[in-house]
Protein backbone atom coordinates (compact mmCIF):
# COMPACT_ATOMS: atom_id res chain seq x y z
CA UNK A 1 0.00 0.00 0.00
CA UNK A 2 2.84 2.23 0.76
CA UNK A 3 4.17 1.97 -2.89
CA UNK A 4 1.28 2.58 -4.23
CA UNK A 5 0.98 6.05 -2.31
CA UNK A 6 4.18 6.36 -3.48
CA UNK A 7 3.60 5.81 -7.08
CA UNK A 8 0.44 7.80 -7.06
CA UNK A 9 2.40 10.68 -5.31
CA UNK A 10 5.03 10.77 -7.89
CA UNK A 11 2.35 10.94 -10.83
CA UNK A 12 0.46 13.20 -8.86
CA UNK A 13 3.71 15.98 -9.37
CA UNK A 14 5.39 15.28 -12.97
CA UNK A 15 1.35 15.80 -14.04
CA UNK A 16 0.97 19.23 -11.59
CA UNK A 17 3.94 20.82 -13.39
CA UNK A 18 2.10 20.64 -16.49
CA UNK A 19 0.45 23.75 -18.05
CA UNK A 20 -3.05 23.82 -18.70
CA UNK A 21 -3.95 25.68 -22.24
CA UNK A 22 -4.50 29.20 -21.51
CA UNK A 23 -6.65 29.88 -23.58
CA UNK A 24 -9.14 26.79 -23.33
CA UNK A 25 -10.36 25.20 -26.36
CA UNK A 26 -8.64 27.81 -28.97
CA UNK A 27 -5.08 25.89 -28.09
CA UNK A 28 -3.80 23.80 -30.49
CA UNK A 29 -3.05 22.90 -33.63
CA UNK A 30 -5.40 23.88 -36.26
CA UNK A 31 -5.98 23.37 -40.38
CA UNK A 32 -7.83 25.50 -42.63
CA UNK A 33 -10.04 24.57 -44.81
CA UNK A 34 -11.89 27.28 -45.78
CA UNK A 35 -11.52 31.22 -46.69
CA UNK A 36 -14.19 33.69 -47.60
CA UNK A 37 -13.45 36.96 -49.13
CA UNK A 38 -15.54 39.49 -51.02
CA UNK A 39 -18.46 37.17 -51.58
CA UNK A 40 -15.56 34.41 -52.97
CA UNK A 41 -15.18 31.03 -51.21
CA UNK A 42 -11.91 29.16 -51.68
CA UNK A 43 -11.72 25.68 -49.89
CA UNK A 44 -8.57 25.01 -49.50
CA UNK A 45 -8.38 22.05 -46.99
CA UNK A 46 -5.88 20.18 -49.86
CA UNK A 47 -3.62 23.08 -49.49
CA UNK A 48 -2.55 21.42 -45.98
CA UNK A 49 -2.58 25.42 -44.79
CA UNK A 50 -2.56 25.08 -40.51
CA UNK A 51 -2.19 27.49 -37.31
CA UNK A 52 -0.90 27.04 -34.02
CA UNK A 53 -1.61 28.44 -31.30
CA UNK A 54 0.04 28.26 -27.72
CA UNK A 55 -0.05 30.96 -24.51
CA UNK A 56 0.15 34.19 -26.52
CA UNK A 57 1.70 32.94 -29.40
CA UNK A 58 0.67 31.73 -33.35
CA UNK A 59 2.55 30.26 -36.26
CA UNK A 60 0.94 29.90 -39.54
CA UNK A 61 2.14 27.15 -41.66
CA UNK A 62 2.12 25.67 -45.25
CA UNK A 63 3.06 22.07 -45.32
CA UNK A 64 3.69 21.76 -48.88
CA UNK A 65 5.84 24.76 -49.40
CA UNK A 66 7.15 24.69 -45.87
CA UNK A 67 6.71 28.41 -45.21
CA UNK A 68 6.15 29.31 -41.68
CA UNK A 69 5.06 33.02 -40.11
CA UNK A 70 4.92 33.70 -36.24
CA UNK A 71 3.08 36.42 -34.29
CA UNK A 72 1.36 37.40 -30.87
CA UNK A 73 -2.50 37.68 -30.21
CA UNK A 74 -4.70 38.45 -27.61
CA UNK A 75 -7.74 36.66 -27.34
CA UNK A 76 -10.86 38.42 -24.88
CA UNK A 77 -14.07 37.55 -25.13
CA UNK A 78 -15.30 36.38 -28.74
CA UNK A 79 -12.41 39.05 -30.23
CA UNK A 80 -8.75 37.79 -31.20
CA UNK A 81 -6.53 40.10 -32.80
CA UNK A 82 -3.35 38.89 -34.21
CA UNK A 83 0.05 40.97 -34.84
CA UNK A 84 3.39 41.42 -34.91
CA UNK A 85 3.82 38.96 -38.29
CA UNK A 86 7.34 37.49 -38.68
CA UNK A 87 8.98 34.85 -41.09
CA UNK A 88 12.28 32.76 -39.92
CA UNK A 89 15.93 34.28 -41.51
CA UNK A 90 17.60 31.97 -43.62
CA UNK A 91 20.98 33.70 -43.02
CA UNK A 92 22.40 32.16 -39.57
CA UNK A 93 24.31 35.07 -38.75
CA UNK A 94 21.31 37.10 -38.32
CA UNK A 95 21.10 37.95 -34.31
CA UNK A 96 17.08 37.97 -34.39
CA UNK A 97 16.03 34.73 -36.38
CA UNK A 98 12.42 36.65 -37.13
CA UNK A 99 11.51 39.23 -39.83
CA UNK A 100 9.27 40.81 -39.45
CA UNK A 101 7.04 40.61 -42.23
CA UNK A 102 6.63 44.82 -44.38
CA UNK A 103 3.68 46.00 -45.23
CA UNK A 104 4.30 45.55 -48.80
CA UNK A 105 4.63 41.67 -48.02
CA UNK A 106 1.10 41.09 -46.59
CA UNK A 107 -0.66 40.03 -49.84
CA UNK A 108 1.56 36.58 -48.65
CA UNK A 109 -0.52 36.17 -45.58
CA UNK A 110 -3.67 35.96 -47.93
CA UNK A 111 -3.67 32.22 -48.01
CA UNK A 112 -4.37 31.89 -44.45
CA UNK A 113 -7.26 35.08 -44.35
CA UNK A 114 -5.07 37.52 -43.19
CA UNK A 115 -5.57 40.73 -45.12
CA UNK A 116 -3.62 42.97 -43.10
CA UNK A 117 -0.83 42.91 -40.41
CA UNK A 118 -2.68 43.79 -37.57
CA UNK A 119 -5.62 41.56 -37.43
CA UNK A 120 -8.98 41.83 -35.75
CA UNK A 121 -11.05 38.83 -35.97
CA UNK A 122 -14.65 37.74 -34.40
CA UNK A 123 -14.85 34.56 -32.92
CA UNK A 124 -18.27 33.28 -34.36
CA UNK A 125 -17.82 29.79 -33.22
CA UNK A 126 -15.19 27.85 -30.78
CA UNK A 127 -15.41 24.67 -29.65
CA UNK A 128 -12.91 21.41 -29.28
CA UNK A 129 -12.77 21.06 -33.28
CA UNK A 130 -14.22 24.08 -35.07
CA UNK A 131 -13.07 27.37 -35.07
CA UNK A 132 -14.68 29.85 -37.73
CA UNK A 133 -13.57 33.67 -37.52
CA UNK A 134 -14.65 36.83 -39.56
CA UNK A 135 -12.78 39.92 -39.64
CA UNK A 136 -13.76 42.93 -42.25
CA UNK A 137 -12.05 41.19 -44.94
CA UNK A 138 -12.76 37.98 -44.21
CA UNK A 139 -14.30 34.60 -42.31
CA UNK A 140 -12.05 31.81 -42.13
CA UNK A 141 -13.01 28.02 -40.81
CA UNK A 142 -10.75 25.89 -39.20
CA UNK A 143 -10.69 22.30 -37.98
CA UNK A 144 -8.46 20.95 -35.33
CA UNK A 145 -5.71 18.29 -36.03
Amino acid sequence: MKRLLHILLICFLLTACDKLPANGDLDGMWQLIEVEHNGVIRNVKEEQIYMSIQLKLFMLGDRINSMRYYGYFDHKGDSICFWQFSYPSMNESDEDNNIPVEEDEKEDLEKWGFYSLNEVFRIEKLTKDLLIMESDSAKIRYIKF
